[in-house]
This record gives C-alpha cells, sequence and structure tokens, in this order.
C-alpha cells in the first residue's frame, strides 16, 4: 500500500579515530608491560540529530541525541567498560593493539536509547580511522491514537478503522480500539517495537469512506507516542501547511493549495504542494479519503470532476532510504442541493 515506505536509516554518527602513538610522550601504557597499547580518540558528530515526525513520542526533545553509551571489546578479553560522553572528542588510554569491536547507543536527554550500532577496527601503529552508523532502533514504546469526530454526520452503522504499517510495509496487528459513536471518540492502542510506522485512519457509513488521512508514527524506547486527531466531515480547508524533515538536512517546508477554491459537482480542481526549499530525490503519493491513489505522484494532483460532498486528500512525501518523512491534508467541499421528490 506505501510504495515509498523505506527502512531508515540513522545518521547520527560516531567518527573513530585510533591513534597508537610512536613517540613516547604520547603513549600511555605501562612501562613493565610488553604488551603494547594505544590512545583511542573517539570524535562524535552530534549536527546529525533525529528530528520530529508526526506522532512523536512524549518529552521535550525526545528524538534528539544528547550523549553517546560507548563500550569496547578487544584482544586477550580486554574490555573497554561502558562510558558516557556528552562531548564532541573524547581520548581512551592504554588500549591494548589488536582487533576490537566498539558499540555506541544513542540517548536523548532523558537517557532513553534512540538508536545502536557498531563496528569492527584493529588498532595497529598507525593512524586508523572507523566510522560507527547508530542503524539499528532500540527496544519498545507504547502508541496511543484518539480519533474524534462530530457523530451527528455519523449512524449507528458507522465505522472507523485503523490500518498502521511498519518499515517493511507489512500490517500490524494486535491494536487494542475502543470506539463511542455516540461520542464521536474512537482510541487506538498498542505495544509497539521501536522505529517508524504510517498510520491510516478512515471512517465509513454503509461502506463508504466519508472521511480519512495519513500520517507517520515514531516509537522509540520506554516512551509512548500519542496524539489527538480530529476527522473533520463538511468543512473546506484551502490550504495544508506540510513539514517534510529529513534526518540530516534542514527541514522542506511548502503549503498545499486548492484552486479554485469554490466548486459545484462537476466541476474541476488541482491541489498543488510547492515546496520552499526541494530534494532532488524527493518523491510524493496522494491519497483520497485515506486510499491511495494510483498514479497520483506528482507535486499536482489533478480532478477533473469533483463530486458532491466533503473529500479528504493527504500527501505523503518520501526520501530513498529515509521512507516516509512527512504528512498532510486538506478537505474539499463541494456544496450540494437537495431536491425533493414528489
Amino acid at each position: 500500500m506505501f510504495k515509498n515506505f523505506k527502512m531508515r536509516t540513522y545518521v547520527a554518527s560516531l567518527i573513530v579515530v585510533l591513534l597508537v602513538p610512536f613517540l613516547t610522550l604520547c603513549i600511555s601504557c605501562d612501562s613493565s608491560s610488553s604488551e603494547a597499547r594505544g590512545t583511542l580518540q573517539l570524535s562524535l558528530q552530534s549536527d546529525a540529530r533525529f528530528r520530529s515526525r508526526n506522532i512523536n513520542p512524549e518529552g521535550s526533545t525526545p528524538l534528539e541525541i544528547t550523549s553517546f553509551l560507548i563500550s569496547g571489546e578487544g584482544p586477550n578479553s580486554q574490555t573497554l567498560a561502558p562510558m558516557t560522553a556528552a562531548e564532541k572528542t573524547i581520548t581512551i588510554n592504554s588500549l591494548l593493539v589488536g582487533d576490537w569491536t566498539f558499540t555506541a547507543t544513542g540517548l536523548n536527554s532523558s537517557g532513553t536509547a534512540i538508536a545502536t550500532g557498531s563496528t569492527s577496527i584493529h588498532i595497529s601503529k598507525h593512524v586508523n580511522s572507523a566510522q560507527i552508523t547508530l542503524d539499528s532502533e532500540v527496544g519498545s514504546g507504547f502508541f496511543n491514537l484518539i480519533c474524534q469526530w462530530d457523530p451527528a454526520q455519523t449512524s449507528p452503522n458507522s465505522t472507523i478503522e485503523l490500518t498502521l504499517l511498519n518499515m517493511a510495509e507489512e500490517q500490524v496487528t494486535g491494536i487494542t480500539k475502543d470506539v463511542d459513536l455516540k461520542a464521536g471518540q474512537a482510541t487506538f492502542s498498542a505495544p509497539l517495537a521501536a522505529g517508524y510506522y504510517s498510520v491510516l485512519v478512515n471512517i465509513k457509513t454503509d461502506g463508504e469512506i466519508i472521511s480519512g488521512y495519513v500520517e507517520t508514527l515514531r516509537i522509540i524506547d520506554q516512551t509512548t507516542s500519542q496524539a489527538t486527531r480530529t476527522l473533520e466531515i463538511g468543512k473546506v480547508i484551502d490550504s495544508g501547511t506540510l513539514v517534510i524533515i529529513d534526518d540530516t538536512a534542514t527541514p522542506i517546508e511548502g503549503a498545499i493549495i486548492l484552486n479554485p477554491t469554490e466548486l459545484t459537482p462537476g466541476d474541476s480542481a488541482t491541489l498543488t504542494f510547492t515546496p520552499e526549499n526541494s530534494v532532488a530525490t524527493m518523491t510524493v503519493q496522494w491519497y483520497r479519503e485515506g486510499v491511495l491513489i494510483d498514479g497520483a505522484t506528482n507535486l499536482q494532483l489533478s480532478i477533473p470532476s469533483v463530486q458532491g460532498g466533503t473529500y479528504r486528500y493527504d500527501i505523503v512525501v518520501s526520501i530513498p532510504e529515509k521512507g516516509t518523512v512527512g504528512s498532510a491534508g486538506i478537505l474539499v467541499a463541494v456544496p450540494t442541493t437537495a431536491t425533493l421528490q414528489q
């Protein structure tokens, strides 16, 4: 269903520079030992951060890595005890020359693990460098979504459904649903593995979709990602703002514009997303009432003939190797005139 939903790769990195000094003034070792030892200098790149998505974990900056937990295993059962580093550069002395594996875990300001990665390198009597990429999500969290709507615009046989897709575009099961049609509210919740997801919601009456939307979800370890969304039926919105987030780039901002803004049944209409600054590899997909529109992968969506009533359109933007990075929706309302049958 989601053509552009791909695995995200975290780009917060540790640049590992291994220095085995050949000047005695720089070597930190026990002169009584015959084992060669060197100094390990870790340079931390903190300018690449895990930025906000649509439904985000709780906290002020839950996706921002502020420190790293570093550990290592070396030759002859040598180990580097876990240590936390917030500085961009730290130095570790007296590492035994040989093969080492270093592991780094990125933590947010609350100490919650965001992602982890590791690398294997050989410390020799030369300057060595390696990079640790945090490319694996850590742990599991909890998802909670409250959907609200005007109950006067639904009937007792109306239904609301939520579809949750993981990074492999597989549908996630085990979601708990609590629906109160009289109150116009539904709550969806589930424990989920850390990672990125797409959320698709729609309301149906007598099998007809009357409202729906799509957005993205981020889950991190031991944290709840929750939101309240209102599904509007019958309200015209002339434009919607979309923010596209790339983990390593400046956020891309733009707007969805409906033209013309006043419509009657049978008129043609156009929805246009205009980014203020764009990424060459950016792709888009349009949805109508939460259902994918085949072939609608351009920034402009043409509607040849609008129908009377209110319909929601969503745009989902993706970047290769990072998957869906933003979503926005717009309601298109076409007034109809009631007729009396004799």
